[in-house]
């Protein structure tokens, strides 16, 4: 399935807008920032009156959005600032919690399920109502506030950006007793395929444990290796590692699973820090099998070399040689300083594209 950004870029190939101004996001950020200091100056407001509000300015959006490009743009931004601004002079309650819950359940089938959001713009609106909504609970005191968030988490709502309200709960709320009861909800959906959420708890899971990264080390690891298999857990705890120079912690993790995107990486770095000759060795032997390049080709060279092993690295080259051809041939004998032997390669190459 395609991001709601990547569907709303396709729609404005397909439609064929002509006079599109093209502006960089440093200039959205300023003019949205001065718009949104303008907007939050004005006094106090109720989750009504952001609700008319909010349909006048969709009206106005909608006009240009069937008619001007750069008016368009100009009308995101606007109503950016205005619903952030309001936002930001509301009360932190629960009415306001969930009237504005509501209204973001309202925006993703209104709003972003309608309009091109091709820069975020509205999708960072929407997540500015959900960061409002949850911030009552900063005081709370009681772990049902909560089920307020989750009635627009459950399957049964419609709600395709039901994530970001978790998402929100654990980077908005400073309350240690509602982000504890978010996580363990969060943990006990990844081991119950039948929970309550209508989303892949594995959206969030990295969410909290960004949050008990910064609270609690031990349970940042505990979590992190309950979740192992979660390629982007198992990258969080790994590079937590890199930092705290838990270098063989990391290779005897995580070597089996050197293959996988991302982790390949962090092993690697590990490996080097440890100047583990032979396991490099069989690593980069292992890239050039997957994807060959003569970067890769470089690294096991210089592996090699500085670990005595130089004729191990020949010897593969020589034999890999055998089906190779182009430039990459080319570029592995010049690596052996086989310079007579590569210029004829280059020479057939050449031929052959003649």
């Amino acid at each position: 399935a395609m991001c709601k950004h990547v569907v709303a870029a396709l729609l404005v190939l397909i439609r064929g807008r002509s006079g599109q101004k093209i502006t960089t996001k440093q200039e959205k950020k300023e003019k949205t920032k001065f718009k949104s200091e303008v907007s939050g100056s004005v006094g106090k407001v109720n989750v009504e009156e952001m609700w008319e509000k909010l349909r006048t300015s969709l009206r106005r959006l909608g006009r240009a959005f069937d008619r001007d490009w750069d008016e368009y743009v100009n009308c995101q931004d606007e109503l950016y600032s205005e619903v952030s601004g309001s936002v930001g002079n509301l009360p932190d309650s629960i009415d306001t919690a969930r009237g504005l819950l509501e209204m973001a359940a309202w925006m993703d089938k209104h709003v972003l399920g309608r309009f091109d959001d091709s820069d975020g713009i509205l999708q960072d609106m929407q997540y500015a109502v959900m960061a409002k909504a949850v911030k009552f609970m900063d005081k709370s005191q009681n772990v049902r506030d909560l089920d307020i968030c989750w009635k627009y988490t459950k399957p049964k709502y419609d709600f395709d950006s039901g994530a970001d309200i978790v998402r929100a709960i654990f980077a908005e709320v400073s309350n240690p007793l509602i982000v504890e009861q978010t996580g363990q909800k969060v943990e006990s959906a990844m081991e119950q395929p039948d929970s309550d959420f209508g989303f892949d708890p594995a959206w969030v899971l990295p969410d909290w444990c960004a949050y008990l990264q910064k609270v609690d080390k031990n349970r940042f690891e505990e979590t992190c290796l309950r979740f192992s298999l979660k390629t982007q857990i198992l990258e969080m705890l790994l590079k937590s590692w890199i930092e705290e120079g838990e270098y063989d912690r990391i290779v005897d993790l995580a070597w089996n699973r050197r293959g996988e995107l991302r982790i390949g990486d962090v092993v690697e770095q590990a490996l080097i820090k440890l100047k583990d000759t032979d396991k490099l060795i069989n690593y980069y032997s292992e890239r050039l099998d997957d994807r060959g390049g003569v970067e890769e080709w470089k690294k096991l060279k210089r592996v090699c070399v500085e670990g005595g092993q130089e004729k191990i690295w020949q010897s593969l080259a020589e034999k890999k040689l055998v089906t190779m051809r182009g430039i990459e041939a080319v570029e592995v004998l010049m690596l052996l300083k086989n310079y007579v032997r590569a210029a004829d390669t280059l020479i057939g190459a050449n031929d052959l594209l003649v």
